[in-house]
């Protein structure tokens, strides 16, 4: 941003999205890629109809819970460095923030990896309630501290989608999948633009995010809480890796 502006930070990554669309078209027209539906091996668990409505209500508050969460800390993250490191480079934001949100795709593969490996619901839980004292804590650090904390909220935030997305898989009928995750990322990603609203309705009015960051704890102690109630047999990790 600093050396070639504003608009350059835009086209760029649009012209980077083009390019991969271009190579992903070529690759699906030579048959590298294919879209045959493969039915999956991995046993659906059997619920109730009431299981079934409690699954439902508990993903669907989790999902909108963790990507509320998520949209108010990627929007804010910039400005709440800029307010409390003195003398901090819209440069050094922009390598910080990037950082950040790169070590978070790798706990991605490092969550996928835990997926394969251990309870399931147990990984969901402990990583929601993980990050409840990382937001917490970014309401009022500065400095280094903020950075570090920052980092840890966005790696256990990054690190139990994978989770989130096998308990869907297995607590959900299989012909049914994809409603479902059509319904994830609209409940996922539809809390934008309220977490936009919120951040700058906060700032308006207390001129910091310390406030935003305290509901986003409240928010994820919550979630978590709910998740504890999940129908979820210890058995379905056992089926889940049988296949991988």
């Amino acid at each position: 941003v600093e050396i070639f502006g504003w608009k350059v930070a835009f086209i760029l990554p649009g012209l980077f999205s083009v390019l991969l669309s271009i190579i992903l078209f070529i690759l699906i027209n030579l048959k590298f890629i294919s879209f045959l539906n493969i039915p999956s091996k991995l046993k659906f668990e059997n619920q109730s109809s009431p299981n079934l409505i409690l699954v439902a209500i508990i993903m669907l508050t989790a999902m909108f819970g963790l990507g509320l969460a998520f949209q108010i800390m990627q929007t804010s993250i910039p400005k709440v460095l800029d307010l409390r490191i003195d003398n901090i480079t819209t440069y050094r934001i922009g390598v910080i923030v990037a950082l950040i949100y790169g070590i978070s795709g790798l706990m991605s593969l490092i969550g996928g990896l835990l997926a394969d490996k251990f309870d399931l619901k147990t990984i969901y839980v402990i990583g929601m309630f993980a990050q409840v004292p990382c937001y917490f804590l970014i309401s009022y650090n500065t400095g280094i501290p903020l950075i570090v904390i920052s980092l840890l909220a966005v790696i256990f935030n990054s690190s139990i989608l994978p989770t989130e997305n096998i308990l869907l898989a297995k607590l959900t009928p299989e012909k049914h999948h994809g409603l479902i995750y059509g319904v994830k990322f609209i409940v996922a990603f539809g809390s934008g633009p309220l977490a936009v609203y919120l951040i700058a309705k906060v700032y308006e009015l207390t001129s910091e995010f310390s406030i935003l960051f305290i509901f986003s704890s409240i928010l994820i102690a919550f979630v978590a809480f709910m998740a504890l109630f999940l129908p979820v047999n210890r058995s379905i990790n056992k089926s889940a890796t049988k296949f991988i």
